[in-house]
């Protein structure tokens, strides 16, 4: 299967590897005609596995440590990097023995391996 996921489907499949949705609260002061002014914005953003978050405010979206606009590309990187590690040792080799055949995308013939492999276990 070398189609590419739906949006529904990364969510999902992030999520499963442990990253969670996290509001970001930020306060911005700029100077307007020589006056300062200060305002606060919420926006919602993607925690990283494995990270600690820190309600509070922060001078910028950008100053906020291990929180990403949002979810990483389905790439062979990110897969071997959140996805992989979350699987049992008889659950990876399963998801790897099932992507030896010609694949013309390796990275989209993992992620649907994985992908089988836990929606294998969620139903049993």
């Amino acid at each position: 299967m070398n189609k590419e996921p739906t949006e529904a489907q990364q969510v999902e499949f992030w999520k499963r590897c442990g990253f969670s949705e996290v509001t970001v609260r930020a306060r911005t002061l700029e100077v307007v005609c020589g006056k300062k002014r200060s305002y606060e914005t919420c926006e919602q953003r993607w925690l990283r596995p494995n990270c600690e978050f820190e309600d509070k405010f922060y001078p910028s979206y950008h100053s906020v440590p291990f929180v990403d606009w949002q979810l990483p590309p389905i790439d062979l990187n990110n897969l071997f990097r959140y996805a992989v590690p979350k699987l049992p040792q008889d659950r990876y080799y399963k998801a790897l023995s099932s992507i030896f055949v010609k694949q013309d995308n390796p990275a989209l013939a993992l992620f649907w391996a994985i992908w089988e492999v836990i929606h294998n276990d969620k139903t049993n």
